[in-house]
């Protein structure tokens, strides 16, 4: 029963002048004809325990009944005079026709001579909505009171099945029990579509939440959208802490009911709440959410996405955070963590907007900071994940693409280029070739000096084929054993090459004497044989230089032999031999100093 209640007026005239506070439900009222003495009786015997409350039609005592042994409610009314009388019975019919759980059950209404016409009902204890005013608009609560009025929505689904609007939907007329009951309170102003012939034609409700029809006080323009817009004003005073309909006179509230405006909600207020309200508060009925049940469906919607909205809050602390400058790891575990929480937050509530706004600044933060940073591959596959193209970021990351493609371009020319003057690749190999040329050339120098001593031979074309060409053969076969990394490079391959191609011109420069000097003094031959022979070795270590940093020592060596052996042909022989000593020395140093440039860089 509502704390605060006026009798009903006819129009808004009569309504501005008597100065009722909008807070107040304005009641029916009734003509004392239409109450005989009939209309009830009286045999039960009840003992009054003390008050339950108190309002503008009368009052509700706490009794205990005797048969059966019970607490119960019993409501009076203010005095005997026959219209209070008829508003509580009319209020009892209607409650007594609903049987739901969220609807107090009357148990009946009787006669008593000092308090006449009365009802008699089950005793709830609890706290009417409106006593928690101090947490609307708190988002926390917010919930809470969306549960209390999907219950709210349950009895107001079965009273409009059975043909009864409420008309008189707020905060103060929702109870709530200790144990989670849930109980529409307050029906003496709804109406009986069964019986709109017979229905007062007078201005009923509470102002501050009144649907526009209302203020017609035609019955006939009663309906379901009306019970649809009193909860919805009920609503939007849990979520802002304020009446639907608020003014400092009569008149504005008046305003305010005729107009019905759109509300706009603070930005802590979800979307779906502050749109469901500003529906079902529309101007035009049919405009308004379709039923009582449609309306709960979207309350159950949002409970059930509630965790989406939570997710969502967090993803945007994530977001934040991630914006902020910090190490890469870091700033990377808040990318992904916000990303997913949007993501998720989209999976729960498909048509969110503010997580798909969210969503996509992420990704297009994260693609310029991989830009930044040079990361194209993944910049790319982020921005294939937007859902709005971006022409600017677009150029931007084909722009970086292009300079990067660039640069590795010159990269790999400069590593080409590395790889190909780099002479580890095919360090064993060169061991392995030098060794070999170096012991054949050492072995056959110390042959011929001891053969030379014994048998003071004349040097000859036919000996030299002998000795030259083991070189050359010694020389061929290392090659052939590393060819694969003796020519993985062009460092490599010059040097191999070069020696191969040096130590090969030694038999073939024999040989070409026999065909051009088949006649001649083979002493003569021999010398200008081993002149020739000099003359390679110079050209040949000179290729190599800078390859083999002492080739342009070993070459300049055996040019000056060579310039010598002119002067002194009878010491052409030993040039050669000293030229041979002089390229072994100059190779085994070289491998020396590349031995201790790896043993530092290591």
């Amino acid at each position: 029963m509502s704390k605060n209640q006026t009798f009903a007026f006819f129009s808004t005239d009569e309504l501005i002048a008597s100065n009722t506070s909008p807070n107040h439900t304005i009641s029916l009222s009734f003509p004392i004809s239409e109450v005989s003495e009939q209309d009830v009786s009286v045999d039960d015997s009840l003992s009054i325990l003390g008050n339950l409350g108190e309002g503008g039609m009368g009052e509700v005592l706490l009794v205990r009944e005797a048969c059966p042994r019970r607490e119960v409610a019993l409501k009076i009314a203010k005095d005997k005079q026959l219209h209070y009388m008829r508003a509580i019975k009319h209020e009892a019919m209607i409650m007594g026709s609903l049987e739901h759980p969220n609807i107090i059950p009357v148990h009946r209404v009787m006669d008593s001579d000092e308090h006449g016409l009365c009802m008699l009902m089950k005793k709830v204890d609890g706290k009417s909505l409106d006593e928690y005013s101090d947490s609307f608009g708190d988002l926390e609560w917010i919930r809470s009171g969306i549960q209390i009025l999907i219950q709210v929505c349950y009895a107001l689904e079965y009273a409009h099945n059975q043909g009864i609007i409420h008309r008189d939907i707020k905060p103060e007329n929702i109870m709530t029990g200790a144990f989670g009951e849930v109980y529409l309170l307050d029906w003496g102003t709804a109406l009986d579509m069964s019986s709109l012939h017979t229905a007062q034609k007078a201005i009923l409700g509470t102002p501050a939440y009144m649907a526009p029809e209302m203020l017609t006080g035609n019955p006939t323009l009663i309906n379901s959208y009306t019970d649809v817009y009193l909860i919805g004003a009920t609503l939007h005073e849990l979520l802002t802490g304020t009446k639907r309909h608020s003014g400092t006179t009569m008149d504005e509230i008046l305003s305010s009911i005729r107009t019905s405006e759109s509300y706009t909600y603070e930005h802590h207020i979800p979307d779906q709440l502050g749109q469901l309200v500003n529906q079902a508060c529309h101007l035009v009925p049919a405009k308004r959410i379709q039923t009582i049940q449609d309306f709960r469906e979207e309350l159950e919607q949002y409970i059930e996405q509630r965790e989406g909205y939570r997710i969502f809050e967090e993803a945007q602390k994530s977001a934040i955070l991630f914006q902020k400058e910090g190490a890469v790891d870091i700033r990377l575990g808040y990318f992904f963590t916000a990303r997913f929480g949007f993501e998720q937050a989209l999976r729960i509530i498909p048509n969110h907007s503010e997580s798909h706004e969210a969503l996509e600044s992420l990704l297009y933060q994260m693609v310029n900071w991989q830009i930044d940073r040079g990361q194209l591959v993944m910049a790319n596959g982020i921005y294939k994940s937007l859902t709005k193209p971006c022409e600017k970021l677009q150029n931007r990351m084909t722009k970086a693409i292009e300079d990067q493609e660039r640069q590795e371009k010159k990269r790999l020319e400069i590593e080409r280029v590395a790889q190909d003057h780099d002479k580890s690749h095919s360090k064993r190999e060169r061991l392995i070739l030098t060794v070999s040329v170096s012991t054949i050339c050492l072995g056959m120098m110390a042959a011929v000096i001891i053969y030379d001593t014994i048998f003071e031979p004349t040097i000859t074309p036919s000996r030299l084929i002998v000795t030259m060409g083991s070189i050359s053969i010694v020389t061929s076969c290392a090659l052939l054993f590393g060819r694969k990394q003796l020519l993985a490079n062009a460092v490599s391959r010059r040097i191999s090459i070069s020696l191969w191609l040096g130590t090969l011109g030694f038999p073939l420069v024999v040989l070409s004497s026999f065909v051009h000097f088949p006649a001649q003094n083979e002493a003569v031959v021999a010398n200008f044989i081993m002149s020739i022979h000099l003359i390679l070795v110079a050209l040949t270590f000179s290729m190599v230089h800078p390859a083999i940093r002492t080739g342009g020592m070993i070459g300049f060596g055996a040019l000056l032999l060579f310039f010598g052996s002119l002067f002194l042909p009878d010491w052409t022989h030993t040039a050669l031999l000293l030229s041979g000593c002089i390229a072994v020395a100059g190779l085994i140093l070289d491998l020396n100093k590349e031995r201790k440039e790896d043993k530092k860089d290591s």
